[in-house]
């Protein structure tokens, strides 16, 4: 809203595309025709964006290079530098949606044992 964007789709797709490209930069990858660089990407679809749009179709694709940048700096190489993440999920999201945690392990396994117990053949049959 600060920079009169209604919509941040377009951000957040350019700043999803600039963390990946920076996690492989060198792969080559198939944009309508050609063949570029991965690192290339986020900014050939700006160009495009510019190119037909005019320059205000650039703003959103800035911002999310910018955002982009910000979280991979933070997430991958400030911790590798000895600095704190920061950006980690809170517990309670890591033990509702990571299939691998231990806590959903867990939950998952006293489920299976609930649902192993329960005797079969006690309901009402529906003749039809």
């Amino acid at each position: 809203m600060l920079f009169g964007q209604p919509f941040f789709g377009p951000s957040i797709i350019t700043a999803m595309l600039h963390v990946m490209s920076r996690a492989m930069p060198r792969q080559q990858v198939k944009w309508l025709i050609f063949n570029v660089p991965y690192w290339a990407l986020p900014y050939g679809l700006m160009i495009a964006d510019v190119l037909q749009a005019g320059p205000g179709a650039g703003v959103p694709h800035v911002m999310g290079i910018m955002t982009g940048h910000f979280y991979y700096y933070h997430k991958f190489i400030w911790p590798k530098m000895g600095g704190e993440d920061w950006l980690v999920a809170p517990d309670f999201l890591v033990r509702r949606l990571d299939p691998s945690s231990v806590d959903a392990d867990a939950g998952r396994k006293k489920m299976e044992s609930v649902l192993k117990k329960r005797k079969k053949g006690k309901g009402r049959k529906i003749s039809g």
